[in-house]
């Protein structure tokens, strides 16, 4: 049994660093709906069996509160409460297919690449409005004279153009959707951040993936 300053500090720890946590074990050991109605949620009493979480509801009046039994079935009975609870936490965010970490930043494109990529996705837009555009960029490709005619008479085309911006919207969004979106949820990352993931889902394609795992993995990592 551990002492009540260590309990204390346990749970003073965990409200002010581990919300995820918290709403993570609310959610499936609590069985409580996590919605956009529960909100301020407090680890107000623990001891060696249970825990007591209480929350905002937006539709009670009055602060609710949830006794949770602590899990100590597993062979590691005997570990500090801090341990037993992230593992409590652990699994609780696998059971809701989240991650134990949450990405509440945006990471915008940083590289040489990053940038050439989104020149390179711009360029059909570009070279519609301005056909010069178009005339300027093929005196800089080193083709033989025949292929570049035959590049620029294909090019030098409205229809051609709308096309391949189509092509790259579509081909952006699938990206966007079936890439991006689940990782986006999976990581909880705000609704404030969300329109910028998407924006630059949609005009860099799988770019913004890599970014947010790589910031996924940092802050696994810290």
């Amino acid at each position: 049994m551990q002492g009540d300053e260590s309990l204390v500090s346990v749970m003073t720890e965990l409200n002010l660093n581990n919300q995820l946590l918290l709403q993570d074990i609310l959610c499936v050991y609590g069985h409580i709906a996590i919605d956009n109605k529960i909100s301020h949620i407090r680890l107000t009493t623990l001891d060696d069996l249970h825990m007591t979480l209480q929350f905002k509801h937006a539709d009670i009046p009055s602060l609710v509160e949830k006794i949770i039994q602590v899990d100590n079935d597993q062979d590691d009975s005997e570990a500090d409460m801090k341990s037993r609870l992230l593992r409590m936490g652990e699994h609780a965010a696998m059971k809701r297919g989240l991650s134990t970490v949450q990405v509440n930043e945006m990471a915008y494109p940083g590289s040489i690449l990053e940038y050439l990529i989104i020149f390179g996705v711009c360029l059909p837009t570009l070279c519609y409005k301005f056909r010069k555009l178009l005339y300027f960029g093929f005196q800089w490709i080193p083709l033989p004279q025949d292929l570049s005619n035959l590049l620029l008479k294909f090019l030098d085309n409205d229809s051609v153009l709308l096309s391949i911006i189509v092509l790259e919207l579509i081909i952006h969004l699938g990206e966007t959707l079936l890439l991006l979106r689940p990782r986006l949820e999976y990581y909880r990352v705000p609704n404030d951040f969300l329109i910028e993931w998407y924006f630059f889902g949609l005009l860099e394609g799988y770019a913004p993936v890599r970014r947010l795992e790589k910031l996924a993995k940092r802050k696994l990592n810290s």
